[in-house]
């Protein structure tokens, strides 16, 4: 007998959940972590969802939503803390600019080095298209420390389009929240309430691959993967009114691509 919606929705959780245990069982955290971890984004997600309506938040509706106690709601949020909309990393949507913005390309459509010092600095101008809250001297260090542009007779000059995270595993552990959500978002979307043009959702998988071969096959899925989101890159910065404010048409879309390989066993 198929099973009900609902059962399969609960399995799906069930699955959702493993690595976040295996995650914490690998890093010795108790299981009371977990619990308070959860109740903590039971409250913070329900406040997210009652934000989208007219209604106002307060803990009695939050308490209805989770099943939470009211102590319990107000121990994790204070009623009425505004909701922040998730933004882009700074230094992805800052890379993506100098990548697609014509302003900051040279003749033949290169990444130019830019000037960084002064008031009416490139690269100054270069952030501000992204936000004019965050100080240009602080993105520019932060890409040094990455490793991402070099300095060099007043100029900043990119050398690596792509921000590494394993010197800041915080960084890197944001985007993989990111990336599951997005996951999450796209596979439902795709089995309940599917679109004409579904969301990509594609896996390619072997498991019998010659171990001395993965390094290699390792060096050619990050080089493919670079290339072809250069490519979705190029695509979709044509219909992004940050990049092409003349372009007709409302605005607030978003659109979200994840490449991602993984290699088993581990070294």
């Amino acid at each position: 007998m198929a099973r009900s919606e609902a059962e399969v929705r609960f399995q799906a959780f069930k699955g959702l959940l493993r690595p976040a245990i295996r995650y914490f069982l690998k890093t010795s955290h108790p299981f009371k972590d977990f619990v308070d971890i959860a109740k903590e984004l039971f409250v913070e997600i329900a406040r997210e969802e009652i934000s989208k309506t007219s209604l106002k938040i307060n803990p009695s509706r939050i308490s209805v939503m989770t099943g939470l106690h009211r102590k319990e709601v107000k121990r994790f949020s204070a009623a009425g803390e505004p909701v922040r909309k998730q933004a882009p990393h700074v230094l992805v949507r800052v890379l993506n600019v100098w990548e697609q913005d014509s302003r900051f390309h040279s003749k033949t459509g290169r990444k130019r080095a830019l000037t960084h010092e002064g008031e009416n600095s490139e690269f100054k101008s270069l952030v501000e298209c992204v936000s004019k809250d965050v100080h240009p001297g602080t993105v520019l260090f932060e890409m040094e420390r990455m490793g991402l542009v070099r300095k060099r007779s007043g100029l900043v000059r990119l050398i690596k389009q792509y921000p590494r995270f394993h010197q800041d595993p915080s960084k890197g552990l944001d985007f993989l929240k990111r990336d599951i959500e997005s996951l999450f978002e796209s596979v439902e979307e795709n089995l309940f309430n599917r679109e004409e043009v579904p969301n990509l959702h594609i896996r390619t998988e072997f498991d019998n691959m010659v171990k001395s071969a993965v390094p290699e096959i390792r060096k050619w899925l990050l080089e493919e993967g670079a290339a072809f989101h250069k490519k979705a890159r190029d695509f979709l910065s044509q219909s992004d009114l940050d990049l092409n404010p003349g372009i007709q048409g409302e605005g607030g879309g978003r659109v979200s691509v994840t490449a991602m390989s993984a290699t088993y066993p581990k070294k």
